[in-house]
């Protein structure tokens, strides 16, 4: 009692020819999907690192504004709201909404 059967050459060529497009493209997606992942992974890192870059840079200029102020002799009143010039140093350079 044979337990596999056997293919005959024709047939075992036909499957080998047929698996070797399969694999490839599936190495190709694999990769694709990798690199995809890779590339999204660094983006959300670079805008993380530029809204750090942007809370930091409004930061010293609301300092800046604030020692200039002392400076005049101006009230701390018309000083403005600190967190309304922090929410919109978060939104970039060009002043849109994120």
């Amino acid at each position: 009692m044979k337990l596999f059967r056997t293919c005959s050459g024709s047939k075992a060529n036909a499957l080998v020819v047929a698996m070797i497009p399969v694999l490839v493209i599936m190495v190709m997606v694999t990769t694709y999907m990798s690199v995809s992942q890779a590339n999204s992974r660094a983006t959300s890192q670079q805008m993380s690192r530029l809204r750090a870059l942007y809370a930091a840079e409004s930061g010293i200029a609301a300092a800046i504004h604030d020692l200039n102020l002392e400076n005049e002799g101006q009230p701390r009143s018309r000083r403005g709201n600190p967190s309304r010039r922090w929410r919109r140093s978060l939104r970039g350079p060009e002043g849109g909404k994120r």
